[in-house]
């Protein structure tokens, strides 16, 4: 389990993270890396931003940060899958996420990271972190990860959304809630309401706490798209939702589903007429060509 050092100097204040590994290397990030560290529980509840982070990585991990493409991909084909490889790969996704990197994301998702990693910071923290909804919408369709995983500090998803500036905060700390993790989450005891307003953002935390979920089903209105991929030969519909957010206020929220597990008789039969229109435009096209 991880542990933290911190320290004062010149009027501001750091963290050294030290983790599991052998053979780390040391890297500076600026600001919080690891949200909780930045708070304090007892004896009461205070929050301190840091100005930056001291962190002592495995060689993957640093590689991710600091390496290029080439570097990553190298280092994962000359590596041994073992218990610690796993859990370096996972820690890997999390810097990767952390730093925007989406092609270096995708490598470390294909040699195997685990995005729901529970008691270390993983993908979907990262993710979280840097309000990358397209990620987070991944790694929910995987029912083994939960999105109230917590790091080894016991920090959630939506602990780490909470850093992001406004709106992007709520956007995805809600859309962290649509996905399942739960707004009745605490931290030490403490509510995320309460945590958001330590960090100063009343605003989000009277968001937190006003938020109901859903109310009644999702509303499926129509589908806009029926595309066949390429190299699977798979079916995918893209459905549009009515979905409910706060009181008055509508929103349409779309998602990507295969034909095959549609369950809903209305989208089927629609999805099939939109998939014949498309094959007949496509014969008429094809039909036009030739006789240009």
């Amino acid at each position: 389990m991880s542990s933290s050092l911190f320290l004062k100097a010149r009027g501001y204040e750091t963290v050294i993270r030290s983790t599991h590994v052998s053979q780390n290397k040391r890297v500076y990030l600026e600001g919080t890396v690891f949200p909780l560290d930045a708070f304090t529980f007892s004896p009461r509840l205070s929050y301190t931003p840091l100005d930056g982070t001291h962190i002592e990585l495995p060689p993957l991990c640093y590689t991710v940060l600091n390496g290029s493409f080439e570097d990553l991909r190298d280092l994962l084909a000359d590596s041994k899958r073992t218990e610690q490889f796993q859990r370096d790969i996972d820690y890997a996704l999390f810097f990767a996420n952390l730093s925007e990197d989406t092609l270096k994301a995708f490598v470390l998702l294909e040699s195997g990271a685990n995005p729901g990693r529970p008691l270390s910071s993983n993908g979907l923290h990262g993710a979280a972190s840097r309000g990358q909804l397209n990620e987070i919408c991944k790694y929910a369709l995987n029912p083994n990860i939960s999105m109230d995983v917590q790091d080894e500090t016991f920090a959630t998803p939506v602990i780490y959304a909470m850093d992001l500036n406004s709106p992007r905060d709520w956007d995805t700390i809600e859309y962290l809630f649509i996905q399942g993790a739960s707004p009745q989450a605490k931290v030490s005891n403490y509510t995320y309401a309460q945590i958001a307003r330590q960090k100063g953002k009343d605003d989000l935390a009277q968001k937190i706490e006003a938020y109901k979920g859903w109310v009644g089903p999702l509303y499926k209105k129509s589908v806009i798209r029926v595309k066949q991929h390429k190299r699977s030969g798979l079916v995918w519909v893209k459905v549009l939702y009515e979905c409910p957010r706060f009181p008055n206020e509508g929103w349409n929220y779309t998602s990507y589903e295969l034909f095959s597990e549609l369950g809903d008789d209305l989208l089927v039969k629609e999805a099939k007429r939109m998939w014949e229109e498309n094959r007949s435009r496509g014969r008429l096209r094809r039909s036009m060509r030739k006789g240009l």
